[in-house]
């Protein structure tokens, strides 16, 4: 394939590792594997250092020892460094047809041009890729099997010229294919389940005359010709669906030392220090990790032990079997940036101002009756956002029948198998501002234990029992619901005031037992910052106003009744996961929302009997 350009943010993310990228002219490629994102000449990690993204959370968390942002390209020039790096791409699908006379050829993926002599036509002509491919559950994308299908065998060794024809219908009953030989056969029902055996596809039960059963073949095409097992049942699936590819991202907000000058200091030593950091990680043990950084800063830095042992503790958390196992959940990721924005930071890359709190004299005058619900607003001037791409998934993001954690397969997204000490993942970081607001515990839980609000509850976790959780700890109780919905109503109401698009809002959620807040904010500016549009409409003058337009929004939906009614007896959206909530009231773009516009219902916001706003 030729060269094209692409945004780095859109490697860490849509087009990653294993992820189909679209030319201007059309023709389709595939990302490359991580194995191959760094020419022979930057293999050293001397060449990567200007890279590397500094965040020790993330890389404890993700448990790899590196995070790199993609390489950017830089044309060959005397004292240009890492010049000439390029992300490869892959030429897939690799069957192609004939745009005049329908004959079918397979190119091979290094091939440039789709431009080829038709036999046929007895002509140079551009071939066009075919528009179905399969892929299968474990992440595995391989082309449609079109000789196997067309004879009804997956053994067969007729090597016949193929067809692909279309009548110009709607429906793949207009789509067929057919061989020379004479056999012939319509593409319909090749990207059905059976409905009554979960998991069975059409192709896999009815490719082979015999109905022996066919499966995926393990075909990793970001990996060239690699193969690997597969008993899954692959699923054909049209090459531009949005389900082909959806990335698994991690996102952490930059914190400074636990209010520790001496962590910060030794933070900023370890970001210069590359060398001591890489020994630093090598270490087993939490007691090894102390000593080689207590150490290394004896001559120059004059700090104690214990400010060694807290910032191993800030970068790698408690190094132990035990701990790891409880720090699997993205919210204990969160913990920290929770205890942090609640009070005022200035900080390089953290700057947060106390703006109202309930206990303050005039916390009334600008909140009104809106004064009991809420803790502390607090206006987030300045942060940095880090975001890693941890692996991928295909078809769904969450799968029906499983109730297991959200997991990332760093494999898939490599060649070749990497030791634990060598695993990097691509990454990057932007600079924003947000709004960080603080919801009075007391009256949540005084809400949450009505017996109404109980019961209405108790309903809702019946209806999506048995399906996976993107995040668990969301639907624990109805107070995560409530901030959720809100959170998106108040960010279509940011979005009309403030400058910045709907896409560039986003939301985090913080929902432990413990803990009741959102963060709005926008990670869309540079390393200054931004222009401020958002964390101005965060001041007590103007914020609460905010709350009170979300307030009416939740009251009515322009697809009432139907959007109330569908969210009171059966649900809406993806796993009927919704209560009444949908596209015309509280769903955002997928770029703002953390879950997929999952886990929303307006009533617990307003409704005279469940909601806990009771103005």
């Amino acid at each position: 394939m030729r060269r094209l350009p692409i945004r780095r943010s859109q490697l860490v993310g849509t087009n990653g590792p294993g992820s189909l990228i679209v030319s201007p002219e059309g023709e389709t490629a595939i990302i490359g594997a991580l194995d191959y994102w760094f020419t022979k000449e930057a293999e050293q990690e001397k060449n990567r250092v200007e890279f590397e993204i500094f965040e020790p959370r993330l890389k404890g968390f993700l448990g790899v020892k590196k995070l790199y942002m993609p390489p950017d390209y830089r044309r060959a020039h005397e004292d240009v460094t890492n010049a000439n790096l390029t992300i490869p791409l892959l030429r897939f699908p690799l069957w192609h047809y004939c745009p005049f006379c329908k004959d079918m050829y397979e190119l091979d993926y290094k091939v440039e041009t789709a431009r080829k002599f038709c036999e046929t036509c007895n002509n140079q002509r551009y071939l066009k890729q075919v528009p179905f491919i399969i892929v299968c559950k474990k992440g595995h994308i391989s082309d449609f099997p079109w000789r196997e299908w067309v004879h009804n065998n997956d053994r067969t060794e007729c090597n016949g010229i193929l067809k692909l024809n279309t009548n110009g219908g709607s429906t793949l009953d207009s789509w067929s294919v057919k061989c020379s030989c004479g056999d012939a056969r319509s593409l319909k029902g090749i990207t059905s389940n059976r409905k009554n055996n979960l998991g069975a596809s059409v192709l896999s039960e009815e490719l082979n005359i015999d109905n022996r059963r066919f499966t995926c073949s393990g075909h990793k095409a970001w990996c060239a010709d690699e193969k690997e097992g597969c008993d899954e049942n692959p699923v054909a699936i049209l090459r531009n669906s949005i389900n082909v590819y959806l990335p698994q991202k991690v996102n952490i907000i930059s914190l400074p030392g636990e209010k520790n000058q001496n962590v910060d200091i030794l933070l900023d030593y370890l970001k210069r220090q590359t060398s001591v950091l890489s020994i630093i990680e090598g270490q087993s043990t939490f007691e090894e990790k102390v000593k080689v950084l207590y150490d290394a800063v004896q001559v120059n830095i004059k700090v104690s032990r214990e400010d060694c042992e807290k910032t191993i503790l800030y970068m790698f958390g408690d190094v132990s079997t035990e701990s790891k196992e409880e720090s699997t959940s993205l919210m204990n990721l969160r913990d920290k940036e929770f205890e942090k924005l609640q009070y005022s930071i200035d900080e390089p890359y953290l700057k947060v101002q106390e703006e109202w709190i309930d206990t303050r004299e005039d916390a009334a005058v600008y909140a009104g009756n809106y004064k009991r619900f809420f803790k502390r607003i607090n206006r987030v001037t300045k942060l940095r956002e880090t975001t890693a791409l941890a692996g991928f998934k295909r078809l769904n993001q969450i799968e029906e029948g499983s109730t297991e954690k959200f997991d990332y397969d760093y494999n898939l997204i490599y060649q070749k198998k990497v030791p634990d000490n060598e695993k990097w993942l691509p990454a990057y970081s932007v600079f924003g501002e947000g709004i960080f607001i603080q919801f009075n515990l007391n009256e949540i839980q005084e809400w949450e234990g009505k017996e109404e609000v109980q019961e209405y509850y108790k309903n809702y976790l019946k209806r999506i029992s048995g399906m996976r959780h993107f995040m668990p700890e969301i639907i624990e109780n109805p107070r995560n619901l409530m901030m959720h919905t809100l959170s998106h109503l108040i960010i279509e109401e940011i979005a009309n005031t403030s400058g910045y698009s709907m896409a560039s809002i986003r939301e985090r959620l913080f929902v432990n037992e413990n803990q009741a807040a959102i963060l709005i904010y926008t990670s869309a500016g540079d390393v200054e910052g931004t222009f401020g549009g958002l964390v101005r409409l965060g001041r007590k003058e103007k914020f609460f106003h905010l709350i009170d337009k979300a307030f009416a929004n939740s009251q009515w939906c322009s697809s009432d009744p139907v959007c109330t009614e569908l969210g009171i007896t059966k649900g809406q959206g993806l796993h009927n996961a919704n209560g009444a909530a949908c596209y015309n009231c509280a769903h955002l773009p997928e770029t703002s929302c953390e879950v997929g516009n999952m886990y929303l219902d307006r009533r617990l916001i307003s409704d005279a009997t469940y909601g806990f706003f009771d103005l």
